[in-house]
C-alpha cells in the first residue's frame, strides 16, 4: 500500500477548494477574519452565528495552506502530559487547562453532527511505549488524568 502520495489527502480527495470572488471594492463589516484556514472558518461560523456581519479573507486560496494538509485529527492532548503541566502551573489550572481542550473537542463534535459532516467520526485514543522505562511516565500521566476525572483507562503487558 502507498502510503506517501506527495500531496495533502484532502486536496487528493476533494479536488480544489471552492474559488470565491477577490475583494474588489471597500466593505463594510462587524468583524474581519484575517486567514481562511480552519480557524478562520470556525471564527466566522461562531460570530455569524450570533448575528456578526464578518468577512474572512485570505491571501490564497480558502483552505489551501496547513488546513489542506492537515490529519484533521483532532485530540484534547495538548504539548505537555497534565502531570508534567500540573508542575509547571498548578493543578488547578493544569486540569482546567485539559478540560477546555475535551470541551471544544465536544463542541466540534456537536457542530459536525449538526452540519451532517460525514467525515467525521470520534475516537478513543491510546499512550503506549515500547520502551519499558515509560512505563512510569505512562503510569503517572493515568493517574493525573484519572484524579482530574477523565476517563482514563491504565493497560498492563
Amino acid at each position: 500500500m502507498e502510503l506517501v502520495a506527495g500531496q495533502p489527502y484532502w486536496l487528493i480527495k476533494s479536488g480544489l477548494p471552492y474559488s470565491y470572488p477577490k475583494l474588489s471594492n471597500d466593505i463594510r463589516c462587524d468583524a474581519l477574519i484575517i486567514g481562511g484556514g480552519i480557524s478562520g472558518a470556525l471564527t466566522t461560523h461562531c460570530l455569524t452565528k450570533v448575528g456578526i456581519e464578518c468577512v474572512l479573507v485570505d491571501a490564497r486560496s480558502v483552505g489551501l495552506g496547513s488546513t489542506c494538509a492537515s490529519t484533521s485529527l483532532l485530540q484534547y492532548e495538548l504539548d505537555v502530559p497534565l502531570h508534567q503541566l500540573k508542575k509547571k502551573v498548578g493543578e488547578q489550572r493544569a486540569v482546567r487547562a485539559y478540560q477546555l481542550c475535551g470541551e471544544a473537542i465536544d463542541k466540534l463534535t456537536d457542530l459536525m453532527i449538526n452540519l451532517s459532516f460525514k467525515e467525521f467520526d470520534r475516537r478513543n485514543s491510546l499512550y503506549f511505549s515500547q520502551r519499558t522505562k515509560q512505563k512510569e511516565l505512562i503510569r503517572k500521566e493515568w493517574l493525573a488524568r484519572k484524579q482530574a476525572g477523565f476517563e482514563v483507562e491504565l493497560l498492563g503487558a
